[in-house]
């Protein structure tokens, strides 16, 4: 009777739909659920302030930058995929004097045109270029394209393993990746704001925000600062929509990694934003 009546009062004051909503967002990795993905990503630095010291006299100037790539990312297994670069583009430019400088412009970087393949080895991936030994400047742009591999995959840290609730934010532990690479501290809230149904998946759209700063060398610091959302399919576990918009701020030696021996004091502080889309080109059809 007692239990009768203690679910009809909650019944009554409340109402359908707003019992909490909890959702898995990280299933079945993204290799064993599509064969191919056609992605864009874009990276711009627009009309940033650049400040040069030269011989103790502080020059200024601007910062402009455009990174994009349009890939087709073809899997052949959980532990080989295939990228076929359609647009490659690496365009910065710093202008000194008055003004805001060029806009950078599209253009071929190393890779565009190429082919690659990439084989997991010791729980990260290895890229080579198909067709001959790479050239120097190729092989660095191989390098870059492994390291913000790196970072893409690295989103899967945001979500765990738990269920989120709709509504209710969190903070992903990344102090793994801060052991893994020393002077890096990454500091995000994410929060799932909706999942709704669209063209028959389930989507999430994900709220997040945060500072990631970076140490290296003696005296060079990177500071990204950003808020934004990611709009993630449940199914397949692929962020099919990344929007995100920030600050970025450089302190160092212009040119010198290390941090040794002479160098342009130098300062940036840019408008920074991330777009990335990834679609299923071609899904397989029977799962392995």
């Amino acid at each position: 009777m007692i239990r009768a009546i203690f679910i009809i009062v909650v019944g009554f004051f409340v109402t359908p739909g707003s019992w909490a909503q909890s959702v898995v967002l990280t299933p079945k990795p993204a290799a064993e659920n599509a064969l191919g993905l056609a992605e864009t990503t874009t990276i711009e630095l627009k009309d940033g302030k650049l400040q040069l010291s030269i011989l103790n006299q502080a020059i200024k100037g601007a910062a402009n930058a455009l990174l994009r790539d349009k890939i087709t990312r073809t899997f052949k297994g959980a532990d080989e995929q295939e990228i076929e670069f359609h647009e490659c583009t690496r365009s910065i430019l710093f202008a000194i004097g008055g003004g805001k400088g060029s806009d950078p412009k599209l253009s071929g970087g190393q890779l565009a045109g190429k082919k690659i393949v990439g084989k997991r080895e010791q729980g990260g991936w290895k890229f080579r270029l198909v067709g001959g030994k790479p050239t120097p400047a190729e092989e660095t742009a191989l390098r870059q394209f492994s390291a913000f591999n790196v970072a893409i995959e690295s989103m899967r840290h945001l979500y765990g393993e738990e269920p989120r609730e709709v509504g209710k934010p969190w903070r992903p532990d990344f102090s793994a990746l801060s052991l893994l690479w020393p002077g890096l501290s990454v500091t995000i809230d994410c929060r799932v704001d909706e999942v709704a149904e669209r063209d028959g998946e389930q989507l999430a759209r994900i709220t997040i925000g945060g500072l990631i700063q970076a140490k290296y060398g003696d005296d060079n610091r990177v500071d990204i600062q950003f808020t934004g959302s990611i709009i993630r399919n449940l199914r397949s576990g692929l962020d099919l929509e990344t929007d995100l918009s920030g600050t970025l701020r450089f302190r160092g030696l212009l040119g010198k990694a290390d941090g040794e021996g002479n160098g342009n004091a130098t300062s940036i502080e840019a408008p920074l934003s991330l777009k990335r889309s990834v679609k299923v080109a071609k899904r397989r059809d029977t799962p392995r």
